[in-house]
């Protein structure tokens, strides 16, 4: 009787360790519908794919993904699918492919983005909110500061907060201020207006309404954590109340660490719940 009790025992762990090392089925196992995008910006044509679940029921909420400088967000899937998994509707942008001054005309592709979203019979208009990482970063920051009410929320993560400091500090630099210099044109004492105009942090009190999320490696050494770090000053002496910063040891501009690989599942852990907090949760009232 004991041996046929230490047997059933035995059979019992085997197959409750087997079990619990299955997958789980959850979000992450929902097949999700892709589709190719073109929507109209001025004068121009962005490019971009719509992630969403395929059996997406009801109005559900939306994320715009604003990729960096290479307009490239193929490379920022590793976020765009756990959020279209978790049951919203993503719209990934690559802004127009028109020649202009760096940054110009990313607010309006951001904001035409929106309008695109809103068309969508299963988007809920009311719960828009955006992701961006380094260019796309600044992009989500201004969008919210130009003050289009639908943005519901800001996710902005190794942004680019003040140009006039993201030059200076490649000032010595033989590979990075030639390259800067290239996409801005002319050198922040040449223009202070145009350098004025695409650093966020000189418009923080035009964003004190909106939940915003900075997200930045500590060892981001294209663009410094400091750019965060004093965006999130910014924002509080503004009076944003919802304005929330996370600084991440080890991790570099696109969350690598060093050598050891990529820090993507630790910021989807961030984000997903955040916009869930801001989009899912009880909703903002207009002032």
């Amino acid at each position: 009787m004991k041996n046929n009790e230490f047997l059933w025992i035995c059979s019992f762990l085997a197959v409750s360790t087997f079990v619990l090392s299955l997958p789980a089925r959850g979000a992450q196992d929902q097949p999700l519908e892709i589709t190719d995008v073109n929507y109209k910006s001025e004068d121009g044509t962005v490019v971009s794919k719509l992630y969403r679940l395929k059996d997406l029921r009801g109005r559900a909420p939306a994320i715009l993904v604003l990729p960096g400088r290479g307009r490239d967000f193929s490379g920022m899937e590793w976020l765009i699918k756990p959020l279209a998994q978790s049951g919203y509707a993503v719209l990934a942008i690559g802004y127009r492919g028109v020649p202009v001054r760096y940054y110009l005309t990313d607010v309006e592709d951001a904001r035409n983005g929106i309008t695109y979203l809103e068309g969508l019979a299963y988007v809920d208009p009311a719960r828009i909110g955006i992701f961006g990482h380094s260019r796309g970063g600044m992009a989500a920051l201004m969008t919210a500061a130009s003050g289009d009410k639908r943005v519901r929320s800001v996710v902005s993560a190794s942004a680019p907060t003040d140009h006039f400091k993201s030059v200076e500090e490649k000032k010595f630099s033989a590979a990075h201020y030639p390259d800067r210099m290239r996409t801005r044109g002319t050198p922040p004492d040449e223009d202070p207006e145009y350098y004025r105009s695409i650093s966020a942090i000189y418009h923080a009190s035009k964003m004190r309404d909106v939940p915003i999320f900075l997200i930045h490696g500590a060892s981001d050494f294209l663009c410094f954590v400091d750019h965060s770090l004093n965006m999130y000053g910014a924002l509080k002496v503004a009076g944003n109340r919802q304005a929330r910063l996370e600084v991440i040891p080890g991790a570099g501009h696109f969350f690598e660490r060093g050598f050891g690989g990529y820090l993507f599942d630790e910021v989807t852990k961030l984000v997903v719940p955040w916009f869930d907090d801001t989009l899912k949760g009880k909703r903002r009232t207009e002032n």
